[in-house]
Parts: structure tokens; C-alpha cells; sequence
């Protein structure tokens, strides 16, 4: 089962991240979704493997999403729509594969998803 990294090379928990999973050897694929959006279709199947809501993978302090307007009870179409069009929205990092995933914010969101989930 491959493992794939939605990456930010400036945060330092997507560094992090990055560096947790080469301290194990786990190869990753790397993906600098700033650089290369995710699609609606590619967020939703990243909601079902993580299985959350788009409102669960924002970046809720961002200039943007508060100008945006909208919120917790917005539709999830609507949330995704904004993760299309401003993907620096997306909590990062997302390390999954095709049947898990997991938001490695903090950390041990990770290392917990490695020594329990990933198998």
C-alpha cells in the first residue's frame, strides 16, 4: 500500500511529517498540492478515505475562509468549492493511501496513523 503526502515544503508539521515518515522508510509520494490543486472529484475521495467532512480539513483562521463567509454549517459542496479555488485552505499535512488517511496536525496525528492504521 503506497502512502501519499499532500505537502507544503513551508510548514514546518508538513516538514515534519516529511521527515517522520523518512526516519521509517516509508517511501511517500510527495504532492505539492499548492503547485497542483486537487480537483473536486479528488477532494471528495480524499474525504472518504480520511472520513471526514470538508469542514474538518480547514484551515478555519485563513484570510480567505473568513472572507469567503462561510462556516460550520455550510453546505459541503460549498466548502469544497473553496478548497478547488484556494487549496492553501487544506489542512496539511494529509498522508493517505487508498483505503486511509490521516491530517498530520499535530504529529502524533501520524505517528499514531503508522503504528495503528497503516499496515
Amino acid at each position: 500500500m503506497s502512502l501519499k503526502i499532500l505537502h507544503n515544503a513551508n510548514c514546518s508539521k508538513s516538514n515534519a511529517a516529511i521527515e517522520v515518515l523518512r526516519d521509517r522508510k516509508i517511501a511517500v509520494e510527495v504532492i505539492n498540492y499548492l503547485e497542483k490543486p486537487l480537483n473536486k472529484k479528488e477532494i471528495i475521495e480524499l474525504l472518504n478515505v480520511l472520513k471526514k467532512r470538508p469542514i474538518e480539513i480547514v484551515r478555519h483562521r485563513e484570510i480567505a475562509w473568513v472572507e469567503s463567509g462561510l462556516g460550520e454549517n455550510s453546505p459541503d459542496c460549498d466548502v469544497v468549492n473553496i478548497l478547488t479555488i484556494h487549496p492553501h485552505l487544506m489542512e496539511r499535512p494529509i498522508i493517505y493511501s487508498e483505503n486511509v488517511g490521516v491530517v498530520g496536525r499535530p504529529v502524533t496525528n501520524l505517528v499514531d496513523f503508522l503504528d495503528n492504521e497503516y499496515v
